[in-house]
């Protein structure tokens, strides 16, 4: 049995998720009985994985009762920086969702998935600049447009971090500092 580690939910415009890792929600067969929309992502693995579950609802659905998609992903690793992350694209209706070393994007207006990709090592977060979705990893930096198509990936190595300023990303991965264009990734 799955032990529930944490839950949260917020909601914002209309948009309604609620998140649930480590176990099932108490009315999630209910949630997957009534969602439009619903994905098992790695559901037959290992036992050493973690379970996150997002329940969300879009606003054309907020007075439904059920949420519109329901969405669950086993993942690893977990723990000391590796938490799952969803972040949603409002004017595109896309969601973006990052655990463990999965990643997953959907277009929650068809109701589809878009994409599924593997982020090297580990999920870290998403970060939102204008029209570009950032993605941290632990040994990877990547670029999504909003429209969910991949711009470019950049190998990083701990410790590193990056800042946005103007259009351009400045990264110092252990000490060497570069430069580039958030759309292109090119210097």
């Amino acid at each position: 049995m799955m032990t529930i580690e944490s839950t949260s939910s917020v909601s914002i415009s209309g948009w309604k998720i609620q998140s649930q890792v480590g176990g099932y929600p108490l009315l999630h067969k209910e949630y997957v009985e009534n969602a439009v929309f619903v994905d098992f992502v790695n559901e037959l693995t290992v036992e050493n994985e973690t379970l996150v579950i997002y329940n969300i609802t879009t606003p054309q659905n907020e007075n439904a009762g059920w949420p519109t998609a329901v969405i669950s992903c086993k993942f690893s690793p977990h723990g000391w920086g590796f938490e799952p992350a969803i972040l949603i694209v409002p004017e595109t209706s896309l969601a973006f969702i990052g655990a463990g070393t999965t990643l997953l994007a959907y277009d929650l207006m068809k109701l589809e998935k878009l994409w599924e990709d593997t982020a090297d090592l580990g999920f870290f977060s998403w970060e939102r600049h204008g029209d570009v979705v950032i993605m941290s990893a632990e040994i990877e930096l990547a670029a999504w447009s909003i429209k969910g198509e991949k711009l470019w990936t950049k190998f990083v190595e701990p410790p590193w971090f990056y800042e946005v300023k103007n259009g351009r990303i400045k990264l110092d991965v252990m000490g060497i500092k570069t430069t580039f264009n958030i759309y292109s990734g090119e210097g």
